[in-house]
């Protein structure tokens, strides 16, 4: 029984890891346009854009009408 223990508290683990990312996501303030990501990506600071997109100093306004 010990194994099949572990294996539920990890995936109830997992499954928490996946809400908080949801939650975070759906949080943001502004969202990445096409252009940010692809050259984010070119020059290796894709986290940070992203952060900068959360925290709201780039990307697009959210519309919140497609939800």
């Amino acid at each position: 029984m010990g194994p099949l223990l572990y294996i539920l508290i990890f995936g109830g683990l997992i499954a928490l890891a996946c809400w908080i990312v949801k939650l975070i996501i759906n949080s943001a303030t502004n969202v990445p346009t096409w252009k940010g990501i692809v050259i984010s990506a070119l020059l290796g600071v894709f986290g940070f854009y992203l952060f900068l997109c959360w925290m709201g100093w780039m990307g697009e306004e959210r519309d919140d009408t497609d939800y």
